[in-house]
């Protein structure tokens, strides 16, 4: 008896280091050029909770930004977001809660509530980290088809949600590779035998775990 409640302890911690939210750094290119560099942190807070800490470097021809965001998962799903964007001389907070079937955002002095369906995942669109969330969520949470909204478009008053559908997956010795459309556009993401996504391939971007 004891043997079995060690080999059930062993499988949930080797569950939970491999799809466990990790710490990292990423590089994340545009063109072929480096555009951004970005470190994550994360505490657990439970088995299916962690908090997380994220500072990303833009850089990009004549864009130059820090955004820094900080938070709360729950079930692979952000629940709470606040993203800090210092970008051209100024100072933008956003802050998003996730509820039940609703969104709460607010940046600057405007507030928006945006009825949802779940699951929906916060995907910063300038962040990397947040993917291996999108992996999670098909691989553990079993879902196909994920509802996706983008904070920063709420600086252009965009409050619409996206849809993110898993298309196939195909397995190397090393590597799974995920094939997804987010609102039209093709991507896909390489993980490793970790379950950690190392990299992602969409358009002209490609965004790569370096940590």
């Amino acid at each position: 008896m004891k043997k079995k409640y060690v080999a059930v302890f062993s499988l949930l911690m080797f569950a939970l280091f491999t799809f466990g939210m990790q710490d990292g750094a990423y590089r994340f290119q545009l063109l072929n050029m480096e555009a951004a560099t970005e470190t994550v942190s994360f505490q657990a807070v439970s088995e299916d909770a962690w908090t997380f800490e994220s500072l990303t470097d833009l850089h990009f021809q004549m864009q130059n930004g820090v955004y820094s965001a900080k938070g709360q998962i729950n079930k692979n799903l952000i629940v709470d977001y606040q993203l800090t964007l210092f970008y051209n001389g100024g100072e933008t907070l956003i802050s998003c809660n996730l509820e039940a079937n609703r969104l709460q955002a607010i940046v600057g002095d405007k507030s928006f509530t945006i009825e949802i369906n779940q699951p929906l995942l916060i995907l910063d669109n300038n962040l990397s980290w947040t993917w291996q969330l999108v992996y999670n969520l098909y691989q553990i949470n079993g879902y196909q088809t994920i509802n996706v909204f983008i904070p920063q478009l709420l600086l252009r008053n965009f409050t619409d949600i996206m849809k993110l559908e898993i298309q196939k997956t195909t397995q190397t010795e090393e590597h799974t590779n995920v094939f997804f459309n987010l609102n039209g556009q093709s991507g896909m993401l390489k993980v490793n035998k970790d379950g950690q996504v190392i990299q992602l391939l969409m358009g002209g971007t490609i965004m790569e775990k370096i940590q």
